[in-house]
């Protein structure tokens, strides 16, 4: 019999309920499936579950015979394993507001206006993340990485939970998670009856409530929060909501029962390249194989601009890294040549050279990764696929065949080596020193397209063909990589196999970047001040993540990129910036686009005398947008 869990409609979705669901699959060890109630079709052989007790009479309305199904509640939360918590991390609030529709349409204008109120309060809190669904993106916040939005990740909610020095909340669920991995939280208060009877922490918000008194409210109840009161109410919600879970199924061993041996974690090297401007990635990419608790990672990093290292260091004190600069890996000589390419170039060039640096001193196996991979289960299994090989190589895998003979057959982001591979590593080194240059015509792609020798000069050269690693949106097709409704988190290959890494080089159709953007945000965000969040690789990727369910900031996205484009640049790379752009009506947005295409259609005009039409010349064009620009911002 197969269980199926129904939501409300698709628009009021919201991540919680899915959590609720993630609980219940994880402690039955199987396979759920979901569906909204529009969707819903009976079957005899489905056991029926609802995701929350509020939807009963809407089901009951269709499907009278379902007044005996049962609802997940909050407390089922409190089953779920804990959550990673970073290894660099510093005191940040949470505010998951966790409001439905159907809720805030039953709010009162002046709870709404205090919410708004207490919503721009918490936005700009430097020290505060928002956690939201995409259904309260208007009640007043700012885009960047102090905004959570993640609807096809909702772990990434209980990640930000888990981490968190205090939770606010308007629902239930995440005050229940966070009590639960004892971090204090606060519902805040709209039903006094239902709040009391769950006797969880309130701060109750009446009419006369502003985000002073709110805040005043706030740091009292966190001065004499009442762990001891709450310790056996939760002790008393989880066994009830375990009980609950076993009756749904066959008897399951107790919590506890099963035993492993326990290992020592293997000592595994990682390389990558990065500079300041991608620090923030690189961040999330050192917490992602550093939750996994069967490796060991000695990190070795290449420092392109300098700035990386110390940064480092201070915020991983108990990891062991060992830093390189150019001049480690480059004789004078070489050095000039190298430091007369761009960023990206030095970055390839000097990657061969790298991998050959560290493998003489390890003489173990050593992977270079992109810091824009994002493992979903730990990496040591790959020692087996290089154990008896010189070099590991991952194929693109690529869905146009053209684009294949354009790039390379291998991809140079993840890159597996052992000993016997320095005589092909000193080869490719020496190539990227001679030519590394972006001319896919010529067969030259940066250190990439090199890598298709290696099976010829290297015999040893291990070809990775499960295809479960390094999963990218240059590869969906070919691989058949799709979400089941029983695992929406997790990817999946076209034979039903999980996919274990994935190169969130770009977005992709299925959305299977987010998950790396929303990792890499919120180890950005809980890190001490030590990273700018006002530019960087992880705010532009925070933004790209956010925009498809934020109209106004999509919005404002394409009309910078429009700007930039004229070489304009009205709209700077700041929170600050984006946010006041939000602000735009969409009457001055249309006339924005109609005055750009009245400057445009007049470039194309053919005068008879261009020395005399000063309309087709481009300072026309940029003093007439600068000043529509300079009237529309006055305006907001």
């Amino acid at each position: 019999m197969t269980i199926t869990v129904i939501y409300p409609s698709a628009a009021e979705l919201n991540p919680w309920l899915q959590l609720r669901t993630l609980a219940l699959r994880q402690v039955l060890k199987s396979k759920i499936q979901e569906c909204s109630l529009m969707d819903f079709k009976p079957n005899s052989d489905t056991r029926v579950i609802l995701a929350d007790i509020s939807i009963r009479e809407s089901v009951l309305e269709r499907f009278p015979n379902l007044h005996s199904a049962p609802s997940l509640t909050p407390w089922i939360l409190t089953l779920l394993p804990p959550a990673p918590k970073f290894l660099s991390r510093t005191d940040r609030t949470v505010f998951a507001p966790a409001l439905s529709l159907s809720a805030i349409g039953n709010l009162s204008p002046e709870k709404l206006a205090t919410i708004a109120e207490i919503n721009a309060w918490l936005s700009d809190a430097e020290r505060t993340l928002l956690a939201v669904e995409p259904n309260e993106l208007s009640r007043e916040m700012n885009p960047g990485l102090s905004t959570l939005i993640s609807p096809k990740q909702p772990s990434m909610y209980l990640n930000a939970l888990a981490n968190a020095s205090q939770v606010l909340s308007f629902s239930q669920d995440p005050v229940i998670y966070a009590l639960s991995h004892h971090i204090p939280a606060f519902l805040i208060n709209f039903s006094p009856i239902a709040t009391h009877r769950l006797s969880l922490p309130t701060i109750s918000i009446t009419s006369e409530t502003d985000a002073a008194s709110f805040r005043s409210h706030l740091f009292e109840a966190r001065e004499h929060f009442p762990w001891d009161r709450l310790k056996p109410i939760l002790e008393q919600g989880r066994d009830s909501a375990q009980s609950w879970v076993d009756s749904l199924s066959q008897p399951l061993p107790a919590q506890g029962t099963e035993h492993s041996e326990t290992k020592t974690p293997t000592v595994m090297h990682f390389l990558s390249v990065s500079d300041s401007q991608y620090l923030g990635q690189l961040v999330g990419w050192i917490e992602n194989i550093s939750q996994f608790k069967n490796i060991r990672p000695h990190f070795h990093l290449l420092d392109l601009d300098g700035r990386t290292t110390r940064t480092l260091l201070n915020l991983f004190e108990n990891t062991t890294f060992s830093n390189y600069q150019l001049s480690d890996l480059w004789s004078p000589e070489e050095l000039k040549e190298i430091e007369t390419r761009s960023p990206g170039l030095k970055a390839f060039s000097s990657k061969p050279r790298l991998l050959l640096n560290v493998l003489n001193q390890t003489q173990a196996p050593t992977f270079y990764f992109d810091s824009d991979v994002f493992f979903y289960e730990s990496p040591q299994t790959l020692l087996s696929e290089i154990q008896d090989s010189a070099m590991l190589l991952f194929p693109h895998w690529n869905d146009h065949f053209p684009q294949a003979r354009m790039d390379g057959l291998f991809n140079a982001g993840m890159i597996g080596v052992n000993r016997g591979a320095e005589p092909f590593l000193k080869w490719w080194s020496e190539q990227c020193l001679e030519r590394c240059v972006m001319s896919c015509h010529e067969g030259v792609v940066g250190d990439q397209a090199y890598l298709d020798f290696a099976p010829i000069y290297c015999t040893t050269t291990q070809i990775y063909r499960r295809a479960d690693h390094n999963v990218a949106r240059w590869n969906l097709l070919s691989l058949g990589v799709h979400l089941e409704s029983h695992s929406p988190e997790r990817p999946q290959l076209q034979d039903g196999r999980s996919i274990k890494s994935y190169h969130a080089a770009f977005r992709d159709s299925l959305g299977c970047y987010e998950t790396k953007f929303a990792w890499d945000q919120l180890a950005s965000f809980f890190t001490p001040p030590v990273l700018s969040i006002d530019s960087g690789i992880t705010y532009a990727n925070t933004l790209e993540l956010q925009a498809p369910y934020w109209r106004s900031l999509s919005r404002t996205l394409r009309l910078r990129d429009l700007f930039h484009r004229l070489h304009l640049g009205q709209i700077a790379a700041s929170p600050q910036s984006v946010a006041r752009w939000m602000k735009i009506s969409e009457y001055d947005f249309g006339i924005v686009l109609a005055r750009f295409a009245q400057c445009l259609a007049s470039l194309r005009r053919k005068p008879t005398d261009i020395t005399q039409n000063i309309q087709n010349s481009p300072s026309w064009v940029d003093k007439q947008s600068h000043f529509l620009m300079e009237s529309i911002w006055n305006k907001t």
